[in-house]
């Protein structure tokens, strides 16, 4: 399933999207320390770490070849039971729900949380890919969110919904996480929205 085109195809993707984005999420949260949780090839940590913060990746199938941070910065652990992410300034997680059970949901998001800001994406119901056994609406993880009192905000979609060296799945489904008070401090307001990029037109609108 997880295969080398797999992980070739998650650097290239992760470079060029982190490249754009992070700069932008960084600047907003002030973050210094960064961990990625179901991090595949850390490629969005490896752009963290060229910007100056501190960076742990968490992952349970990236093959050593293809990780592109130091081996004392990475863990292989089961990530469907959660990852404390306490201490960090941001938690990224990104396509990664989708991979892990329904009921891997709450103590994912949980760990998550633990963190201040939370940069995360995951594929919406008819996206597909490689084993994508738990396709949901941002509606629907928000529930989960919520249970942690962290609120979403889609501004960052918005800003980077028609940058085009960008996957348009991240531009569809990508928001930041924190506390309110958090977010409105990191200059971004609170709104959720279940939606489908003109770029993913096989997608049925939910």
């Amino acid at each position: 399933m997880y295969d080398e085109s797999f992980y070739d195809e998650n650097v290239r993707v992760g470079l060029a999207a982190a490249k754009i984005i992070l700069p932008w999420v960084l600047h907003r949260t002030e973050a210094k320390s960064v961990i990625d949780v179901g991090c595949g090839s850390a490629a969005w940590l490896s752009i963290a770490k060229r910007h100056g913060c501190g960076v742990y990746g968490v992952d349970g199938n990236a093959p050593d070849t293809h990780v592109l941070i130091d081996a004392a910065e990475f863990e292989r652990a089961d990530i469907s039971g959660g990852i404390d992410c306490s201490g960090y300034d941001l938690a990224i997680c990104l396509e990664v729900g989708e991979h892990v059970p329904a009921e891997s949901a709450r103590p994912l998001v949980a760990g998550l949380c633990r963190a201040k800001y939370v940069l995360w994406s995951a594929a919406v119901p008819g996206q597909n890919g490689v084993n994508h056994i738990n396709e949901r609406w941002p509606s629907w993880w928000n529930e989960f969110f919520k249970l942690s009192n962290y609120v979403g905000s889609c501004d960052i979609r918005d800003t980077f919904w028609d940058e085009s060296d960008i996957a348009p799945f991240y531009r569809q489904n990508i928001m930041v996480y924190a506390k309110r008070t958090d977010l409105l401090h990191a200059g971004m307001l609170p709104s959720i929205r279940d939606e489908v990029h003109p770029e993913n037109s096989h997608i049925p609108l939910p």
